[in-house]
């Protein structure tokens, strides 16, 4: 696919799928990224993102500020390996806005992450640049522990991950001296954001810690993270875990597996066939 893919998603729970042609959203919103693809990795490049509604663009006072900003741009690639949280800043044209990034890879999946007034839902526009699902596949490397920088970020799961079933997962940070840290400052008005993308590179999750969020710049959190998870596919879950720590920001990567629902158990006495299907 060598031409710009868009699709449009709306919100379920703290996850996004895609909805279909009959969509029941009063709006008509749509994404565009230009250039359309990446030129040179490891190279900073700049694009313009527009943003309409109807055909009409769509600025900044049609949107709602949700921590701390009105437009969140999630980018990875796909091999869900190189992941950027990016802002875009508004141009002197209604509705586009420019943003830039260092890749570090061919192709990237964007999600662009917005609340419009008109209907106060938060709303994913997906826009890629290259084609990610034509290129190297989702790296599902299993890994509950992340060493970034002086920092170890460490994923506690009571219950294995099952679709469709609430889950409470906590995050430790500790420093070198496995000691806990307990600076985590705020970033986005929430003490961590967490993203997980499915290895499908269609469903998303954007979703911040438990409890009260911080209300002044001088708070700080930690050393303990607790996340609501509910899976919405199964197979592998590419977590990112954005914190502030001495005013840098650290991106955590870890990967889980999500299994399928459970099957009902059969009656006694029932009989269960088996079945192959081919597409």
């Amino acid at each position: 696919m060598g031409r710009l893919a868009l699709f449009i998603l709306v919100l379920a729970l703290s996850w996004v799928q895609p909805v279909g042609a009959q969509s029941l959203t009063p709006v008509a919103l749509t994404a565009q990224v230009t250039p359309s693809s990446i030129h040179q990795v490891a190279y900073k490049q700049t694009f313009i993102l527009r943003i309409t509604n109807n055909g009409k663009g769509v600025d900044l006072n049609q949107l709602e500020e949700v921590h701390d900003r009105k437009i969140h741009l999630l980018v990875v690639d796909s091999t869900l390996t190189d992941y950027h949280h990016v802002h875009p800043t508004p141009t002197k044209v209604a509705g586009e806005y420019q943003f830039s990034f260092v890749p570090q890879k061919k192709a990237y999946r964007l999600w662009v992450d917005i609340t419009p007034k008109v209907t106060g839902e938060q709303t994913f526009l997906v826009v890629d640049l290259g084609d990610p699902e034509k290129t190297p596949p989702p790296v599902k490397t299993l890994s509950k522990e992340s060493t970034v920088g002086a920092y170890t970020f460490r994923l506690n799961i009571k219950e294995p991950l099952v679709v469709g079933k609430p889950a409470m997962v906590t995050v430790d940070v500790t420093d070198q001296a496995a000691k806990p840290v307990t600076a985590l400052q705020p970033v986005m008005g929430a003490f961590a954001h967490v993203v997980g993308f499915s290895e499908d590179l269609r469903t998303i999750a954007h979703i911040h810690p438990m409890g009260l969020e911080p209300k002044t710049p001088q708070e700080r959190g930690g050393p303990t993270l607790s996340f609501h998870l509910e899976p919405k596919k199964a197979g592998f879950l590419k977590l990112f875990v954005q914190t502030r720590i001495g005013d840098k920001d650290f991106f955590a990567s870890l990967g889980v597996n999500v299994s399928p629902e459970f099957l009902a158990v059969p009656e006694k006495g029932s009989k269960q066939h088996e079945g192959h299907h081919h597409e």
